[in-house]
């Protein structure tokens, strides 16, 4: 809230009290910018919020309250009453102008305040796959959650930015094999690029840098050993990547976890989570595969967390990393998520709620998808 507002909203109580002898709570008195810059600068409902306790129309209060407040608030040069009882006020130049002289000498200080009281707030977001470049979706993503972390910062508030790599699915197994491809290429072998993998340039560049530092020695290495060593550094040198770009665009982060990990320890902490919702009654099997009762929860519907093929789903181990979050100490998490994860949201409030977390714990901002169009065309960004 604003110098301005809270003089306002301090005037308003002062003035109730006065006026009709009430101590108006702090939730009570709500001070706004109309939507019509013609009524004024701000405006309060307090006439409307006050009629059933006086048992008098809002727009007689309003103006029993109108004179108590020209009193009580000179930074305003006119205070007016309005439709079925708003109260409209246009504050004075000089109190405005105020204002500015403060933000001079606040400096960067200005508007830091402790509302936050160091409660800890863990913010995910970006978190894209360490597959290929950043594009203007990422970017957009980037800029927002930067955004809410600086706020929330500025706030007083104990403020976690984390990136989860997605690094554990298919789409590593895709980028490692490229690599592979571009990397026979590179040495004149035969070579054939997945159809599900990426064919991007980026990818060809760090298959051409390994080229380069290991020599041919993953040409006739054992298959599975090479495929891991492909793996892994393909998510590093991408991750790298990533990194240098976001630092560019003056986004860091100072968390970053890793799909894998959950898988370590024979998947320890996705057993957990299974087995607490098992104890819990909310898991039951049907057709092969193991369902989650989140229907419970207000689901549309059960959720899979064990295909029949006895594969995890998404939902599973993106479950335990939200637990983690949790047990880190962090009561309140955001993620920013595209808008194409909608009813995910949904899914994981239930688990968590399941798991005996407080509701509302985790808040979701979807982030709509970014269009790009040259010349009245559609270009693909990645």
């Amino acid at each position: 809230m604003s110098d301005i507002s809270e003089k306002i909203r301090s005037a308003v109580k002062i003035s109730v009290k006065e006026a009709f002898e009430i101590d108006a709570e702090d939730n009570m008195v709500m001070v706004e910018r109309p939507r019509d810059p013609k009524m004024g600068d701000y405006s309060t409902n307090i006439a409307m919020r006050l009629a059933k306790s006086l048992h008098r129309k809002p727009i007689e209060i309003a103006n029993d309250l109108i004179p108590v407040l020209q009193k009580n608030l000179p930074e305003a040069s006119s205070v007016t009453a309005a439709g079925a009882g708003f109260i409209n006020f246009v504050m004075s130049e000089s109190s405005l102008a105020d204002v500015i002289n403060k933000i001079i000498e606040a400096g960067d200080s200005y508007g830091k305040n402790n509302t936050g009281n160091g409660e800890k707030i863990l913010v995910e977001f970006v978190s894209a796959n360490p597959t290929g470049d950043l594009h203007c979706g990422h970017a957009r993503g980037a800029a927002w959650g930067d955004a809410i972390c600086r706020l929330l910062e500025a706030s007083g508030y104990d403020v976690l930015r984390e990136y989860y790599v997605n690094d554990a699915g298919n789409q590593i197994h895709m980028l490692a094999l490229s690599l592979i491809a571009r990397y026979n290429e590179y040495f004149g072998r035969p070579f054939e690029l997945p159809e599900d993998g990426y064919h991007a340039e980026d990818v060809k560049n760090i298959a051409v840098e390994i080229a380069k530092t290991e020599g041919d020695k993953w040409l006739d290495a054992d298959e599975n050993e090479r495929l891991e060593y492909f793996k892994n550094i393909g998510i590093e040198k991408e991750l790298k990547k990533i990194e240098n770009d976001l630092a560019l665009y003056r986004v860091t982060f100072n968390s970053w976890v890793h799909e894998r990990m959950f898988y370590e320890n024979d998947g320890a902490r996705i057993k957990k989570v299974l087995n607490d919702l098992k104890e819990k009654g909310l898991t039951y099997e049907e057709d092969g595969a193991l369902w989650f009762r989140s229907t419970q929860f207000g689901d549309d519907k059960d959720r899979v967390l064990k295909k029949s093929t006895g594969l995890l789903t998404y939902l599973t181990p993106d479950i335990a990393n939200h637990v983690y979050k949790l047990e880190r100490g962090y009561t309140k998490l955001v993620d920013l998520l595209g808008a194409d994860h909608h009813s995910y949201v949904t899914r994981m409030n239930c688990a968590l709620e399941a798991l005996g977390y407080p509701k509302g714990c985790l808040e979701v901002d979807l982030i709509q998808m970014v269009r790009m169009v040259d010349n009245g065309v559609e270009v693909k960004m990645s």
